[in-house]
């Protein structure tokens, strides 16, 4: 069972998501995005950029004594950031009230 939560716990990390959701938005909606660079830097820093956070933080000071716990300034760090939320929210409102 611990096997289990682990592997829920990586699948629904929120960069994985976040990439989920550009991806099905960029086969969707293809006009959403200008050109292939665009959906490049936005997959980039979304997705690949927080998703190399978590093997660093055994190497930043700051996360070394934690051993592997989080904690909730990390979990709600994704959704702390106001300009983020409402560029996530502008692009699932694309996808939802497309006609």
């Amino acid at each position: 069972m611990d096997k289990f939560y682990k592997f829920v716990r990586i699948l629904t990390l929120a960069p994985l998501l976040a990439g989920f959701a550009i991806v099905c938005i960029a086969l969707c909606c293809p006009d959403t995005f200008l050109s292939v660079w665009q959906f490049v830097y936005t997959f980039f820093f979304l997705c690949v950029l927080p998703l190399l956070a978590y093997p660093l933080q055994k190497y930043i000071p700051h996360f070394e004594d934690a051993e592997s716990a989080t904690t909730s300034a990390q979990r709600n760090q994704f959704f702390d950031d106001d300009q983020l939320r409402s560029q996530i929210d502008s692009m699932f409102t694309s996808v939802i009230w497309r006609e």
